[in-house]
């Protein structure tokens, strides 16, 4: 049964749709605006213009006297599926004379504090937070999650690099399932628990001072349970028609791993130019991201063994120094 059909009921028998769903894309231009410093940043800006569903996104760090506290609020797209992130049209309501309903375009409004001590070569971070969770035509939901971790540095290889190790536990809960895609559903990551135990990793090194890379991962273990979901859990007259039809519910215990990389180098006295990797299984799917930079300061930048190395993070706000 595709997204939004409505299956025709044969006594107790469900007859799937005769045709699939036409397959539905996405493009759009987006944007955001950012401002930093030591001790506070926000930023403002809004999803691809383009997409079904249009919203407004917002961040706002800031750690009172540069620490250790940090209390985060953000408005952030959900970026798990195209219907999460951009919206769908429901095939079961196109007409000739009829577009068809649309529904998605997640948005989660979230606030998280956090608690960090660096010593040097070692640390240690605790946080916990919660989400209100909006979207078009699409159940509203809830989730709390924590996050307590510590990391040490512990081989230094001087003009070449570090590697820092460390241990993190983090769990979740949402208050409904919405992993789906039928009308109503969420096409998002929602499981009622989820635990994760793993091993973090960093390598930052350098490479005749031009090169600058940072290569992290994790290993450790995952497990997750989702309640049974109804198919169309806003709509009671679908709901009806389908036969109460309800997702099954499902425990799942693995692996996990995640690994990135970044890389930049120095071409010119503002100028950086590099790219980044992503491989991860931290959902309930493999996700694979990769992409380019160039970059350019308005002020000059002169390459030493310790920096600059123009390898900014690609999400969230930007250091307020070049890094």
């Amino acid at each position: 049964i595709g997204p939004g059909d409505t299956p025709e009921l044969l006594g107790s028998e469900i007859k799937a749709p005769k045709t699939p769903p036409t397959q539905q894309n996405a493009a759009g231009v987006g944007g955001s605006i950012q401002m930093a410093t030591k001790n506070f940043g926000a930023a403002v800006g809004y999803t691809p213009y383009g997409f079904l569903v249009s919203n407004i996104t917002a961040r706002l760090r800031w750690p009172p006297s540069n620490g250790p506290f940090t209390f985060s609020f953000s408005r952030e797209a959900i970026k798990d599926s195209q219907l999460s992130y951009s919206g769908l049209r429901d095939p079961a309501s196109i007409s000739s004379s009829y577009a068809g309903n649309i529904w998605g375009g997640v948005m989660a409004n979230s606030f998280e504090l956090q608690f960090g001590k660096s010593m040097g070569n070692s640390g240690f971070y605790l946080s916990g937070g919660g989400e209100y969770i909006t979207g078009k035509h699409v159940e509203t939901n809830h989730r709390i999650d924590g996050d307590v971790g510590a990391y040490w540095r512990v081989w230094a290889v001087p003009e070449e690099g570090h590697l820092t190790v460390g241990v993190n536990l983090f769990g979740m809960h949402y208050a409904h399932n919405l992993t789906h895609f039928t009308y109503g559903q969420g096409g998002y990551f929602s499981p009622q628990a989820y635990m994760l135990a793993n091993l973090p990793f960093t390598w930052e090194g350098q490479y005749e001072r031009k090169w600058h890379y940072r290569i992290a991962g994790a290993f450790g273990i995952q497990g997750f349970q989702e309640d049974s979901s109804p198919y169309y859990p806003l709509d009671p007259v679908l709901e009806a028609k389908s036969n109460y039809l309800t997702y099954a519910a499902q425990t799942v215990v693995g692996g996990n791993y995640n690994l990135s990389g970044e890389a930049s180098y120095h071409i010119g006295s503002s100028w950086y130019v590099g790219g980044f990797t992503n491989l991860n299984n931290t959902l309930n799917y493999n996700n694979q991201t990769a992409g380019f930079f160039v970059r350019f300061l308005f002020r000059p930048q002169h390459s030493s063994e310790q920096g600059p190395s123009g390898l900014f993070p690609y999400k969230g706000l930007r250091p307020f120094m070049v890094p």
